[in-house]
């Protein structure tokens, strides 16, 4: 998956500050295996090659991993959710995560 252009994507009124991301690159991954932490499910995303990147400020960030809570660790809104995913990455050494919550469409 690829993206280029400004992403932004902040719920009105959640008080979220909004990320201008300019690219998001993501390859094709035919298998990967996921590890039971004991706190999330986590896939070792340094084993892609290539590995996925984030474009902010200029800067590339490398996927580091995606592991998933559920429920969510944080809340939109007062509300906790089924499912979040973080996406992390990192640049010279520190961690930064980017975090997508999902909501139980089915009911």
């Amino acid at each position: 998956m690829s993206l280029s252009g400004v992403h932004e994507e902040t719920p009105a009124g959640s008080g979220i500050p909004t990320v201008r991301v300019t690219s998001v690159s993501y390859p094709y991954v035919q298998s990967a295996t996921a590890e039971n932490t004991g706190k999330t499910i986590q896939i070792d995303a340094t084993k892609f090659n290539p590995r996925g990147t984030l474009t902010f400020n200029n800067k590339v960030y490398l996927l580091e991993n995606i592991h998933v809570h559920t429920p969510s660790e944080h809340r939109l809104f007062e509300e906790h959710f089924p499912l979040e995913t973080h996406f992390v990455h990192r640049l010279s050494g520190e961690a930064q995560p980017a975090s997508y919550l999902a909501r139980d469409v089915a009911g």
